[in-house]
């Protein structure tokens, strides 16, 4: 039976194609375990506010060369409520806000300590609330062999969950070159 594989790293309130991408895989690995960027869309996105974007930014203490899931929340900042009331003054009219409201207050309640656990939560929780059935997988506590190719790392995942396809972005030959999948048996789906 054929399996789709999809892989992305788990970012600050993700836009509405992330989980598309989510959605049309059978298996979903958070990549968590590669090099996290400072002021990215790892531990910042906007929201829109009254016709204006605005930007929450989730504090963090960042050495370079960290990965996602080794960078710890500054939580001696009161970022939680400051998000949670921006998301809510904004969204609170929404026509399925009040489906998720109290999950998500949830979510804000804790006191996180890393940001790779905070943003899955969110993302889980859109995920669960979307209906999306994807299994979803965590990449740093996966028993696969990460490779010097980050290529070779995604195949490495395919070949764990027996998928024949992992899905990306148009025009991501320079990224990941075709026939790097092509000589693996691991075909290219594109996700526009």
């Amino acid at each position: 039976m054929s399996k789709i594989l999809a892989s992305i790293q788990p970012t600050y309130l993700p836009w509405l194609p992330y989980f598309e991408r989510i959605k049309k895989s059978d298996i979903f690995v958070f990549l968590d375990n590669v090099q996290f960027v400072k002021n990215s869309f790892h531990n910042r996105n906007y929201i829109i506010n009254n016709n204006k974007l605005t930007l929450l930014t989730v504090p963090v203490f960042h050495k370079f060369g960290q990965k996602i899931f080794e960078v710890k929340i500054d939580n001696s900042k009161n970022w939680r409520e400051k998000h949670w009331k921006s998301i809510f003054q904004s969204y609170s009219k929404s026509k399925y806000f009040n489906l998720i409201k109290d999950d998500l207050l949830e979510v804000y309640s804790k006191n996180w300590d890393y940001l790779s656990q905070f943003n899955t939560a969110i993302i889980k929780l859109l995920v669960y609330h979307s209906k999306i059935k994807t299994e979803i997988f965590i990449a740093s506590e996966l028993a696969v062999e990460k490779k010097e190719d980050s290529n070779l790392t995604l195949i490495e995942y395919c070949k764990f969950f027996h998928a024949d396809s992992f899905i990306v972005k148009p025009n991501t030959e320079s990224y990941h070159p075709h026939s790097v999948f092509k000589n693996n048996k691991i075909k290219l789906v594109t996700f526009n």
